[in-house]
């Protein structure tokens, strides 16, 4: 009897172990992340009932990037998605369905709870997980 529980607790502990070291392996990129702030030309534009929905979800090989923005006169809430495998590449998402061209540039920030991604220095959105 006092062999089976010595040999439960040994497979216990081996299940913990090994369960710890797999989430510690995870790439911090892959999530779910919502927008916390849009900024265009410079400008901090906030977020608005319609740029909130503006999400990223990101697998181990699939990247997709739900854009809401408004219609110039405000009068209409639009969005595009953008949808690929891709690969990383020097902090770059890179679609691997177009042999590998630039998607968006990224980084992580604040001890990974943050996800910046743009297109170019002046035009970015910060992301926070979901």
């Amino acid at each position: 009897m006092k062999k089976r529980i010595i040999a439960l607790m040994s497979i216990a502990f081996l299940s913990i172990v090994s369960c710890s070291k797999k989430d510690d392996d995870k790439d911090p990129l892959v999530g779910e992340w919502v927008a916390e702030k849009v900024v265009s030309n410079g400008v901090d534009l906030g977020i608005n009932e319609c740029t909130q929905q503006t999400r990223v979800s990101i697998s181990e090989k699939h990247f997709n990037y739900y854009t809401f923005y408004n219609r110039s006169d405000n009068s209409e809430c639009l969005s595009v998605v953008t949808s690929y495998d891709y690969v990383k590449e020097n902090n770059i998402i890179k679609n691997v369905e177009t042999s590998g061209t630039a998607g968006f540039y990224y980084s992580l920030e604040e001890n990974n709870t943050r996800l910046r991604i743009s297109q170019s220095s002046s035009n970015y959105v910060i992301f926070k997980r979901k």
